[in-house]
């Protein structure tokens, strides 16, 4: 029988799983940085020839330039204590200006709206219908008969014809209005039209056509005094 011959073999040992795992991950991380790399040129291209100059340029320039910041010793932003005051001194010779005078009428409140609205629809100073109306009611306190007090709405003796047979009759002169508006309206347009469209702008003026010449010498300086509380004219 032929001699068999005996060969060397070489034999490799088996890769353990850590092994394996390692190399896998080793490999991965050599296909991943070409992808990496290219990436990044993506993202920070090189710098042209351009900017390279400026660049260049940018740092051969001198490092002894100008500061931007202000020197310590520059003059400072804030006024001197000593500066002159802004305000103007209590004996300044220029006059100061008082402050409107506010006149409180103590009058009933309903019969303020309407007095105002009359006043502006008929062009009249309000304040002569306050003043009439205290020189005649005391602004609504005082009535011959003390029933034209909440009834008859009429503060300003506006009198209704046939005076002393109503007197008689009725105990009373006034002439009544339906409210408030209606009085008020009425004494507004019988000032406008019989008085100041006459010139009668005054108290005394008024006073001698509103008592009559006969009784005028007798009553007109209680009434112009009344009439003044309120409008000074």
């Amino acid at each position: 029988m032929p001699k068999r011959t005996r060969h060397n073999q070489t034999y490799r040992r088996k890769l353990t799983r850590y092994q394996l795992k390692q190399r896998n991950i080793n490999l991965s991380i050599l296909c991943s940085l070409p992808l990496f790399a290219l990436f990044m040129s993506l993202i920070f291209p090189a710098p042209t020839s351009y900017q390279q100059t400026l660049l260049a340029n940018k740092l051969s320039e001198p490092i002894n330039e100008e500061p931007n910041y202000k020197p310590i010793n520059e003059e400072p932003n804030y006024k001197p204590i000593n500066e002159e005051p802004n305000h103007r001194p209590i004996n300044s010779a220029t006059p100061t200006t008082t402050p409107e005078t506010i006149t409180i009428i103590p009058i009933q409140k309903e019969w303020i709206e309407p007095i105002e609205n009359a006043a502006i629809e008929f062009n009249v100073p309000a304040l002569l219908i306050y003043g009439i109306a205290n020189a005649e009611s005391g602004l609504g306190k005082y009535f011959y008969n003390p029933y034209d007090k909440d009834n008859c709405f009429n503060l300003w003796g506006l009198k209704g014809g046939k005076t002393p047979e109503r007197i008689k009759n009725e105990n009373s002169y006034l002439r009544c209005f339906n409210d408030y508006t209606a009085g008020a309206r009425t004494i507004a347009k019988t000032l406008r039209l019989y008085y100041l469209d006459e010139g009668r702008t005054t108290a005394e003026a008024i006073c001698q056509k509103w008592i009559g010449a006969t009784h005028a010498e007798a009553n007109c300086p209680d009434w112009i005094k009344n009439v003044k509380k309120y409008y000074p004219n």
